[in-house]
């Protein structure tokens, strides 16, 4: 059986990003393909969600510092198990299918897939991401052999700016099939000699 991976933002305590990952992951498996979530922990996006154990927090802030964090955090009530924080992890944890974690753009040199799925999500908008994330254009050597596709992915507005233009559509060449989120960003990519979908 083919094996397909998803890049997205799925470490995200928000609504749309864990259910976009969860029902993209879905109807690839109906289609009768294997597929997993790639557990990348993205660090522009990663850093805003991690989960702050006290250890965590110590060796961040120091002991002092990072005890009395937690324990305004405890207080607060987010270590409870009815808050949002928690059902999000929760939800990431037992629903998610997720493959083994992922840190660093490196680490991605050797994925075990067939396809890999960029998307949904604005994996494509710099100013979101600090600059080209280069993992969510396929940039890491282990996907010479990888088909890739893109599956609703945004650039949060009507095209990429003019100064990531030029890289990002280099990139887009090697994609077996682009679909976008955007109809006019899909007809830019048109316009440009790309061939994309708007979905």
């Amino acid at each position: 059986m083919k094996k397909a991976g998803i890049l997205t933002f799925h470490y995200s305590f928000n609504y749309g990003a864990m259910l976009q990952a969860y029902a993209l992951n879905k109807t690839i498996e109906s289609l009768g393909v294997s597929c997993e979530i790639i557990d990348y922990r993205f660090p522009p996006i990663y850093k805003y969600y991690q989960d702050f154990r006290l250890s965590e927090l110590i060796i961040k802030h120091g002991k002092i510092g990072g005890s009395l964090r937690y324990f305004k955090r405890y207080l607060r009530g987010d270590y409870s198990l009815k808050s949002s924080r928690n059902k999000f992890i929760y939800f990431r944890n037992k629903k998610l299918k997720l493959s083994k974690t992922y840190r660093s753009k490196e680490s991605l040199k050797n994925l075990p897939y067939d396809y890999i799925v960029f998307g949904s999500d604005q994996i494509w908008n710099p100013v979101l991401t600090d600059g080209i994330a280069h993992e969510y254009i396929g940039d890491f050597l282990s996907l010479n052999k990888t088909k890739k596709f893109s599956y609703a992915a945004s650039c949060g507005s009507e095209n990429i700016p003019t100064e990531y233009q030029n890289e990002y559509f280099e990139h887009f060449k090697n994609f077996t099939h682009i679909s976008v989120r955007e109809e006019k960003f899909c007809n830019n990519l048109n316009k440009n000699g790309l061939s994309a979908v708007h979905n």
